[in-house]
């Protein structure tokens, strides 16, 4: 027996307890673009973002419950597929965790589905199958699923699903399911939601999970079609800031530049985030002028390490001068940036991890996020160097704990190092004058006393957000700079 037009539930789960202290939430965009996708076939979709209102869930109208997690929201995430299987419910999980971790979701039993890659098809083919056939449906007809034999318990997997390559073909994210004021994500005063332009990643970072998806491929939307969804943005739910999610921003460098053009051209006036690569603004000042022209107001840069040795062994493929230059270069045209710093690498000694800190301080981005190496399921560093993990209690593996047995440095001393690095570069007696400055200006004085609040929790409980892989939890986005 099959399902007609089906109630579909779409669920963010909370992130661990003390975990999240920055304050800093994204809506949950895969979700929007799965839900949208739902929409385009008549069904009924609700979004729950647990980390917003993690108040009881309401399962009497639903049939089919979908969860999407990062790595650290992994035993959250079980957590609400447990409740949604004890209350008759059919479960799906997706997410880049489970992807690579479809077997040990399956076996707890509370997950009938994993979604594997990109889930917006994916969901869709397994919506109509249900509906047509209820549970009894040829699997294997719908690739990038991952089940458990009934019969068997056997975990079976059905082939892999190719990538989205027309994803400008999409519909819009579902933003109407979800209320995007209740998000204090904010560049400058202005109000920011997400925005997704691109999908894949050329390069090969051994701790990043994306040369490892079956959707690594490299795929942009025409400019004309991102600031499409900017005015549509900006027309329906009253929002002037665009975080651009996209793991690089600028890989294509003539659709960067064609895309500011477009902004001026149509005089939108919004201010825009971003992550880069210091090597590719380098090479393109032009592009930079323009980014800024447009209103760019912050660029993100994994610069990790100004040690050459580290960055070659996680093939990072920059050099450990380029750091600084480009800070200086987005200065020049007035654009801020946060710069991503990594300690913990396998061989890395104190005396490379205390050069690391004093490079962010040396270089001064607008803004720093420092992190522990965490090897997350899918990576390459993952694989490599399974041996070496302590637990996999996913909960800490967040970027703030130590989880890997490293040569030089203890758990203590690596943990240790991160808390250092974060009071070193915050409260430097050049950063208190503007701090000073901001508590005279009513716009400012909030953001100030947030970075205060958040820099005593580095002494206590410090976490640094994952809720988007892309991000963490730092005072960026909510900076009134």
């Amino acid at each position: 027996m099959g399902y007609t037009q089906m109630n579909v539930l779409l669920v963010a789960p909370p992130l661990p307890s003390l975990y999240y202290t920055a304050n800093v939430v994204f809506p949950p965009l895969a979700l929007m673009y799965v839900a949208s996708a739902l929409e385009q076939d008549g069904h009924d979709v609700e979004i729950r973002d647990l980390t917003l209102d993690n108040s009881p869930i309401d399962y009497s109208n639903v049939e089919l419950v979908g969860i999407t997690c990062t790595t650290p929201q992994y035993n959250s995430a079980l957590q609400v597929a447990k409740e949604a299987h004890e209350h008759g419910k059919i479960v799906m999980m997706g997410g880049v965790h489970v992807t690579f971790t479809a077997e040990e979701t399956l076996k707890t039993g509370y997950v009938d589905y994993v979604i594997r890659g990109e889930g917006e098809e994916t969901v869709r083919e397994l919506c109509r199958a249900l509906q047509e056939h209820g549970r009894n449906f040829d699997h294997m007809k719908i690739p990038g699923i991952s089940w458990r034999d009934p019969d068997t318990k056997a975990i079976m997997h059905s082939p892999e699903r190719c990538a989205i390559m027309d994803i400008s073909g999409m519909p819009y994210p579902a933003r109407h399911l979800v209320n995007l004021k209740r998000y204090p994500s904010k560049l400058k005063n202005r109000r920011a939601t997400t925005l997704l332009a691109s999908r894949g990643c050329p390069y090969k970072c051994v701790y990043c999970v994306v040369p490892n998806m079956n959707s690594a491929i490299y795929r942009q939307r025409p400019p004309e079609s991102i600031v499409d969804e900017i005015e549509h943005i900006i027309e329906n739910h009253d929002v002037d800031g665009i975080l651009f999610v996209d793991d690089n921003f600028t890989i294509n460098v003539r659709n960067t530049i064609r895309f500011c053009d477009e902004l001026l051209k149509r005089r939108i006036d919004i201010l825009w985030w971003c992550q880069s690569r210091a090597d590719t603004l380098l090479k393109n000042e032009e592009m930079v002028d323009k980014m800024a022209q447009s209103g760019c107001y912050m660029v993100f840069l994994g610069l990790e390490s100004p040690n050459e040795r580290v960055l070659k062994s996680y093939n990072k493929k920059l050099r450990g001068d380029e750091g600084e230059r480009v800070i200086n270069l987005l200065s020049k045209y007035g654009i801020k940036t946060m710069g991503s710093f990594m300690m913990g690498e396998i061989q890395e000694t104190e005396e490379e991890v205390e050069n690391t800190i004093n490079y962010a301080t040396h270089i001064d981005p607008t803004y720093a996020q420092f992190s522990i190496l965490t090897p997350f399921p899918g990576t390459k560093l993952f694989s490599a160097i399974k041996d070496r993990i302590l637990h996999f209690n996913w909960d800490l593996f967040d970027g703030a704990h130590s989880v890997l047995k490293l040569d030089n440095l203890t758990k203590e001393q690596i943990e240790g190092l991160l808390k250092k690095a974060y009071k070193k570069f915050y409260l430097r007696a050049s950063r208190i004058p503007q701090y000073l400055k901001n508590f005279v200006n009513p716009i400012k004085v909030k953001d100030t006393l947030r970075i205060i609040h958040r820099l005593r929790k580095l002494s206590k409980n410090y976490r640094i957000s994952e809720h988007n892989p892309s991000f963490s939890g730092y005072p960026t986005l909510n900076s009134g700079d």
